[in-house]
């Protein structure tokens, strides 16, 4: 019958476009998780690297200035960069740089431009004796917040600053996120 023929062909036509909808679904889950197992190998590769190697590997974090109350770049106000086999840990801090030059309390803020310079002159001393270094670090990747932030800072205070190569940064957050998911 005609209209037992019509049906059929429509249920046939909606069930094959569902198979080729299904099939395209297993598809892009399959390449979905094949990227997430590859990203997950890479991150356990990187991990195993660094274990090789921890006597050389620096830990590393710094405080600043909010980023949303200035309109100039915020000021770096501290920075603790850790050894990670001898757990030995520098911090170079504006408070620091003030109690060693003598500077009340109450004076920092005048001199707060020279005091920040003093210390990253001592952070990027640090930087260069430990420059091939595995630096691990927690979201410090942009020039918003990280060793680009960092750099810019020393930059306008009229510091040279040492570039740590891409190769030798590994940004923890990323790392646990490709071997954890999201």
């Amino acid at each position: 019958s005609p209209s037992y023929n019509a049906f059929h062909l429509a249920v046939t036509h909606r069930l094959t476009a569902s198979a080729q909808a299904a099939d395209f679904y297993v598809i892009g889950e399959n390449k979905m998780l094949n990227r997430r197992i590859s990203q997950r190998n890479e991150a356990l590769n990187i991990l195993n690297d660094i274990s090789k190697k921890l006597s050389h590997t620096t830990i590393v974090h710094y405080s600043c200035e909010s980023f949303y109350e200035k309109i100039t770049s915020p000021r770096i106000t501290a920075i603790a960069a850790r050894n990670y086999s001898s757990g030995q840990t520098q911090v170079f801090s504006i408070y620091k740089e003030a109690e060693i030059n003598k500077i009340s309390s109450q004076d920092i803020s005048n001199k707060y431009d020279s005091l920040e310079k003093s210390m990253l002159d001592k952070f990027y001393s640090y930087v260069t004796n430990h420059l091939y270094h595995c630096w691990i670090h927690w979201n410090m990747r942009d020039g918003n917040y990280g060793f680009l932030a960092i750099a810019h800072r020393y930059r306008i205070l009229g510091g040279i600053p040492v570039d740590i190569q891409e190769n030798n940064l590994f940004d923890l957050a990323r790392i646990l996120i490709h071997l954890f998911g999201p």
